[in-house]
This record gives C-alpha cells, sequence and structure tokens, in this order.
C-alpha cells in the first residue's frame, strides 16, 4: 500500500509539473501578442507624432517668414523716416526760397529796364540786387542759366522751338526766360526757355541740294 501511495504521489508530481509547463507556454503566447500590439500602437503614435512635427515646422517656418517680412519693412519705414527727417531740415527754407526768387525776377526785368547805366537810381538797385544774390547765395539758393546748353528736360521746360541758324544743333536753349534755381542739389524751380528744332536730316539734304 505503501508502495502504491508512493507511486501515486510520483504521477501527481509529474502531472502538475507538466501542466505548469503548459501554462508557462501560454503565457510566452500571450506575452509576444501583447508585445505585437503594444509596437503597432508604438507605431502608429510614432506617425502621428512625425506628421505634428512636420506641421509644427511647417508653421514655424511661416511665421520666421513673416517675422522677417515685418523687421524688413520696419526697417525701411525707420530709413525713410531719417531721410523724410533729414530732408526736412536740409531743405527747410525751400517754400521761403520759391517765394524769394520772384522777386528776383522782378529785379532783373527792372535792371533790364534800366538802359542808362549812369543813373544813380539804377546803381543802387544794382548795388541791392547785388547784396540780395550775395545773400542767396550764402543760403545755398543759386541759379543756373541754360543758354547755349543742350535741353535738359531734368531742369528745362521748352515753352517752344525755333528754327536753327548759322548751323546749330537741335535741342539747344537759344533764349531763357525765366532761370533755373537750387536749394543746394535739389530744383526749385525749372528754367523756361526756347530751343532750337531739330531738323531732319533729310530735309537738310534736300535744301543743300536745291541750292546748288
Amino acid at each position: 500500500i505503501a508502495d502504491l501511495d508512493i507511486e501515486e504521489l510520483n504521477m501527481n508530481n509529474q502531472n502538475s509539473v507538466f501542466g505548469n509547463e503548459v501554462s508557462d507556454q501560454d503565457l510566452e503566447v500571450d506575452v509576444d501578442n501583447n508585445y505585437e500590439e503594444d509596437v503597432v500602437c508604438s507605431r502608429s503614435e510614432l506617425d502621428k507624432l512625425n506628421q505634428l512635427v512636420r506641421e509644427l515646422e511647417q508653421k514655424n517656418s511661416e511665421t520666421q517668414d513673416k517675422f522677417l517680412r515685418s523687421l524688413a519693412d520696419l526697417e525701411n519705414l525707420k530709413k525713410r523716416h531719417v531721410k523724410e527727417r533729414s530732408d526736412l531740415i536740409k531743405y527747410s527754407g525751400e517754400y521761403l526760397a520759391r517765394d524769394i526768387i520772384d522777386i528776383v525776377d522782378d529785379f532783373e526785368r527792372a535792371l533790364d529796364g534800366m538802359r542808362e547805366a549812369n543813373d544813380p537810381f539804377a546803381q543802387g538797385i544794382q548795388m541791392i540786387y547785388s547784396k540780395f544774390i550775395n545773400t542767396l547765395d550764402k543760403h545755398s539758393i543759386k541759379s543756373e542759366s541754360a543758354l547755349g546748353l543742350p535741353l535738359d528736360p531734368q531742369k528745362h521746360d521748352a515753352l517752344t522751338a525755333v528754327p536753327p541758324v548759322d548751323g546749330q544743333k537741335g535741342g539747344i536753349v537759344v533764349n531763357e526766360l525765366r532761370k533755373a534755381y537750387f536749394l543746394k542739389d535739389k530744383l526749385l524751380r525749372p528754367a523756361q526757355c526756347v530751343v532750337t528744332q531739330n531738323v531732319p536730316e533729310s530735309s537738310i539734304s534736300d535744301d543743300n541740294i536745291d541750292s546748288e
């Protein structure tokens, strides 16, 4: 009886051991399945994170571009403000100068009408005119004559054109009705002048043939 009990105990122990081994295998299978599911979830989450990173990088690039553009606009605005302020100081007497040069024109017309150089009154006017011009010169207000110069549309207004004489070229200022004036390097008003016409070469050759 004792031998039978020992054998039964041994068989029961073997069965229990075998049963434990089966349970461990089942446990390993469950662990593997859970790991694969975790890996799949991790990849999906990683893809989402990568997509989010790309979107943030795009937004960051756009924001940086807007910032740089705004910074450039601000810098240009500051430069323009500095230039405008500098020009305002540099040409502070512009409007007064424009009014004064009209008076200078009246002086010159009055002097042209005084033909007698020995007239004391004319000499007095000439002295006042000279002082006036010197005062303007001290404040960098200067005139510029265009007589004999080629027409420059930047500072000359051609009121009319006349045929050239004595072999003159076309577009030359032959008469000046009003001088150009500058305040430093800024044009206060353009000259009003008369220029020679640009005669076509064909008409010149025809005239030469007729004269021959």
